[in-house]
C-alpha cells in the first residue's frame, strides 16, 4: 500500500509557539506549520530550591514543560548535557486536533506533578497522542503514556524511547502482510507475533544506541550530582552491571486503534480503561490493569509478547481507552474528584470513581486534569509526576453513518 503521509501528533505544553511538522515519505524535508493554541500564556518558569537528596543536583526548570522539547532537560545542563533522544523515525509534530472530531477524539497530558517533585527529577514521564494513515477504511489513532522510574537513572530518556519504539514499531508494520486491517484480522493471532517482536526491538535498539551514546560522551544524569554519578557508574569492576540494572527504566501503557478495533501493550503499572459505545448508546467500561515487569535493558521478547493484547469490538460503534501513570491513579478519591470538576462524565456512571467516569474531549482538558491535581496538598494528590492520554474513535460500521 502507498502512504502518501504519515502525521504524528504529540502534545507539548511550551513557552515557544506551537509547531506542527509532518514527514512526507516523497520530500527529503520536514514542512513547518504554525498552529495556534491557547495554552500559552503561562507565567515565567520558578527557580528551583536546592534538592534535598544528596545525590541529585539542584534543578531550574519550567514546572509545565513536557514530552518532546528542550525545557525537560535543567538549564544548566542543557549546553553539556546528550542531546535529546530522537522523535520517532519518520514522524514528528506538535498538539492538533483530530482531522475528523466527529469520528475520532484523542489527546494527552503530561506534568511534573507537586512542585517538590518538578524541583526534584522533573517530569520522567511522557505522554503522546497520534493519528496514523494506515490500512482499512479510516486512520489509526495511537496514544500512551510512560512512567520513567524514579529510582532508576536516565529514566525520562527511557519513557521517551518507550513511546517513540512503540510509534516506529507501528510505523514498521503498517505495510506487514499480517497487519490487522480487518476484523477477522484483528481476531486472529498471525499479527501478534510479529508485531511484539518489532516492538520489543524497536524500544530495546532505541535503548541500546543510546546508551552507546552517553557512554561514549561520558554524560552525567541531570538529576544527579555528578560526583555521585561516577562513582556508581563510571568506577569499579562492576560498573558495567550497574549500568544493566539501573539505566533506562520505565513503563509503557499505549494503544493502537483502528477502523476494526485495535490493540495495546501494558508494561508496569498505572491505571487502563478501556471503552465500548454501542449503537443505542449504552457504554461498557472496563478498568484495572495488573501490573508486570517494567522496561529495562532485560526486557525479554517473550514478556512484550505477553503484555500485548487485541481490543476487539464485541459489537460496540466506537472504541475507546483512557490511561494514566500512577502519580494521577495513587492519588486520593477526594483529589482526583477535584481535578476532574467540569469534565464529561460517561452516561449513568456518575456514582463511580473518578477515572472510572472521566470522559476527556481533548488535550486542553487532560491538562487541566493533572495541572489541578498537582497543585492539591499531599493528603490528596500523590508526589510524583502526573500523565494522561485518551482515545475514543468510531469503528468502520458506525463511520459509514
Amino acid at each position: 500500500m502507498e502512504r502518501s503521509r504519515l502525521t504524528c501528533q504529540l502534545f507539548i505544553r511550551s513557552h515557544e509557539p506551537l509547531v506542527a511538522l509532518t514527514h512526507a515519505p516523497e520530500k527529503s524535508k520536514l514542512e513547518r506549520t504554525v498552529i495556534d493554541a491557547d495554552l500559552q500564556n503561562e507565567a515565567p518558569a520558578p527557580v528551583s530550591a536546592p534538592s534535598t537528596d544528596p545525590h541529585r543536583s539542584e534543578l531550574r526548570r519550567p514546572l509545565d514543560a513536557t514530552l518532546l522539547d528542550n525545557a525537560t532537560q535543567p538549564a544548566q545542563h542543557a549546553q553539556q548535557g546528550p542531546p535529546d533522544p530522537p522523535l520517532p523515525r519518520g514522524f514528528s509534530a506538535m498538539c492538533v486536533e483530530p482531522r475528523d472530531p466527529r469520528q475520532r477524539r484523542f489527546g494527552s497530558a503530561s506534568h511534573p506533578g507537586p512542585q517538590e517533585i518538578a524541583q526534584d527529577k522533573g517530569n520522567q514521564d511522557f505522554a503522546f497522542h497520534l493519528e496514523v494513515d494506515a490500512k482499512g477504511d479510516a486512520p489509526w489513532v495511537l496514544c500512551g503514556v510512560a512512567d520513567g522510574v524514579g529510582q532508576a537513572t536516565w529514566s525520562a530518556r527511557a519513557a521517551r524511547h518507550a513511546a517513540a519504539g512503540f510509534i516506529e514499531a507501528f510505523a514498521d508494520f503498517v505495510d506487514h502482510p499480517s497487519f490487522p486491517a480487518t476484523l477477522e484480522d484483528l481476531l486472529g493471532d498471525v499479527w501478534h507475533a510479529p508485531l511484539s517482536e518489532r516492538i520489543h526491538a524497536r524500544i530495546l535498539g532505541r535503548i541500546e544506541e543510546d546508551k552507546r551514546l552517553l557512554l561514549k560522551g561520558r554524560f552525567v544524569d541531570p538529576t544527579w550530582a555528578p560526583v555521585n554519578f561516577e562513582r556508581m557508574f563510571w568506577s569499579g569492576v562492576d560498573s558495567e552491571e550497574r549500568i544493566r540494572s539501573k539505566w533506562f527504566q520505565t513503563t509503557l501503557l499505549a494503544a493502537a486503534l483502528g477502523p476494526h478495533g485495535g490493540f495495546a501493550v501494558f508494561l508496569g503499572d498505572g491505571f487502563v480503561r478501556v471503552d465500548r459505545v454501542f449503537e443505542d448508546g449504552r457504554w461498557e467500561s472496563s478498568a484495572g490493569l495488573t501490573p508486570t515487569r517494567a522496561i529495562s535493558m532485560d526486557l525479554g521478547a517473550a514478556e512484550v509478547a505477553a503484555a500485548l493484547t487485541r481490543l476487539p469490538p464485541r459489537g460496540a460503534g466506537r472504541l475507546g481507552v483512557l490511561m494514566t501513570t500512577d502519580g494521577v491513579s495513587n492519588s486520593t478519591q477526594e483529589g482526583l474528584t477535584r481535578a476532574i470538576a467540569g469534565c464529561d462524565v460517561i452516561p449513568g456512571f456518575e456514582a463511580r470513581p473518578p477515572l472510572e467516569r472521566i470522559h476527556p474531549t481533548d488535550s486542553a482538558e487532560c491538562a487541566r486534569v493533572v495541572e489541578t491535581l498537582a497543585l492539591l496538598p499531599p493528603a490528596l494528590a500523590d508526589r510524583d509526576n502526573m500523565s494522561i492520554a485518551f482515545a475514543l474513535c468510531a469503528l468502520a460500521s458506525e463511520a459509514k453513518r
